[in-house]
């Protein structure tokens, strides 16, 4: 009797076989992969494809390519209707790699998928690789870069000014209302830091114009694929204050407005959140699509009646609540945390996943920049004496203007960045080391990358060596 030698990918007997078993194998080599005409569901997905009328078997090599209608959420089943019409064949498994279960998103709505039959499950050919953090739309998602407090807070931040990198603070109402920090309190392992408000000034009656809020500046080029697309935000939030509190999206010039509700049910415990906008952002609305704000996302934390609407629709105007709106200023000492930001496009967030932190900071510095150190002590905040990274120059000819610098910043910013000078010696601000001097200096000149020279408040000597510090801010 002749014996054959089988492949095992396609058949489940191993070694040398009959030759009557070859013709079954062969068969199964020859089916050509069949294209989906039809496609529903997302983790029971039902696909038909261009097959005679069949009594309902698959067959080990079958392949079908499909273009997927949704995101998975869960394990996946495959179900196959012929178009030519009979019962469809059975709901079967579907897994990856070396046959593990299929988890959230490793199917990604509108991208091509290839599965193969190996007399058993499905095997998913192409799962999505698409990196989660890569996805995200917000910077520094985890609260882990801090270049200008370096985890020591801001005890008094003004309105539109930023704490931890890309997140800054809104309001009009009384002075000094809260103070931010990061914080080591947070909601499992996967996540290092968090934000931490905590009220100073309390303020129990909200008048129609107050607000106070919290968010981030989206920048234009990253939301063109959010127009008209759906989107979902989620994030980790706890607070000392339960109740009703809203998310705001509104476009660059503030005349655009969605606001969406969330509840905080538990005080003092950390609870997760999500938020989808169906069909994205409004084409009533004007985006800007460049290098200026794109979009505001805001967390509302008290908010007067002129800037509430209604939730879950788009309106004309700048708002940031709705009345339901919970006064967290109420009571000084009051905190909120927030942490695990995410904002990516569909109605299903990937799992969680950080950015290594390098990217991360070099995200960040396209943003804000500086020479001192980062992550840090209290060293790496700008305006500490310390010459730890600080830039050494020479002065070359006698007078004011006494340095020319190129490629002093490392990573290429939004726009041409105001440049802060800061004195190694004293730490001060506007004024660097000359020799043995500390005359006053500016940064003037600056581009987006490198070029720009430092003016001294008086005339420097030839052959003066000159040190100083910098931070360069191009924030939205």
């Amino acid at each position: 009797m002749a014996f054959w030698t089988v492949p095992n990918t396609f058949a489940s007997l191993t070694g040398n076989q009959p030759a009557s078993y070859l013709d079954d194998n062969f068969q199964a080599l020859s089916i050509a992969p069949q294209y989906a005409s039809l496609v529903s569901g997302s983790d029971n997905i039902l696909i038909t494809v261009p097959l005679a009328s069949t009594t309902g078997n698959y067959q080990a090599g079958m392949t079908f390519i499909f273009t997927a209608v949704a995101n998975n959420t869960t394990a996946v089943t495959i179900s196959v209707q012929p178009a030519g019409g009979g019962l469809p064949y059975p709901a079967t498994s579907v897994t990856k790699n070396n046959n593990e279960t299929l988890v959230a998103n490793d199917i990604l709505a509108n991208a091509a998928y290839q599965v193969y039959y190996d007399g058993v499950n499905f095997h998913l050919l192409n799962p999505a690789l698409e990196s989660a953090a890569t996805q995200n739309k917000i910077i520094n998602p985890g609260m882990v870069i801090d270049q200008r407090f370096e985890s020591t807070g801001n005890a008094n931040p003004l309105t539109n000014e930023y704490t931890i990198d890309r997140w800054f603070i809104q309001y009009n109402g009384v002075a000094n209302p809260f103070s931010q920090q990061q914080s080591a309190d947070v909601p499992s392992n996967a996540y290092a830091k968090s934000l931490l408000s905590t009220v100073v000034t309390q303020d129990n009656a909200i008048a129609a114009g107050d607000f106070y809020a919290l968010g981030q500046k989206i920048e234009g080029y990253d939301i063109v694929d959010l127009i008209g697309v759906t989107f979902t935000l989620g994030f980790w939030v706890k607070s000392s204050v339960t109740g009703t509190y809203c998310v705001a999206f509104r476009n660059g010039g503030s005349n655009y407005s969605y606001v969406a509700t969330y509840s905080i049910s538990v005080a003092n415990t950390w609870e997760y959140k999500t938020i989808t906008i169906t069909n994205g952002l409004t084409s009533l609305a004007t985006w800007l699509k460049t290098n200026g704000i794109g979009l505001y996302v805001t967390w509302a934390l008290a908010v007067g009646s002129t800037y509430q609407t209604t939730a879950g629709t788009w309106a004309a105007g700048n708002y940031l609540a709705t009345s339901a709106q919970t006064n967290w200023m109420a009571t000084a000492a009051n905190q909120f945390r927030i942490t695990g930001v995410q904002l990516s496009v569909g109605s299903i967030l990937p799992q969680w996943e950080s950015r290594p932190f390098g990217e991360e900071l070099a995200l960040c510095k396209r943003y804000y920049q500086k020479s001192y150190t980062t992550p840090s002590t209290v060293t790496g905040i700008p305006g500490t004496v310390t010459t730890v990274q600080r830039y050494n120059g020479v002065q070359g000819i006698a007078g004011t203007i006494v340095y020319n610098y190129n490629a002093v910043l490392p990573t290429p910013m939004r726009a041409s960045p105001t440049v802060t000078l800061y004195n190694p010696n004293t730490g001060t601000s506007g004024s660097i080391r000359s020799g043995a001097t500390n005359p006053t200096a500016t940064a003037t000149g600056q581009g987006q990358l490198n070029t720009g020279y430092v003016t001294l408040g008086t005339a420097g000597a030839v052959g003066d060596i000159l040190t100083m510090h910098y931070t360069a801010e191009a924030e939205l």
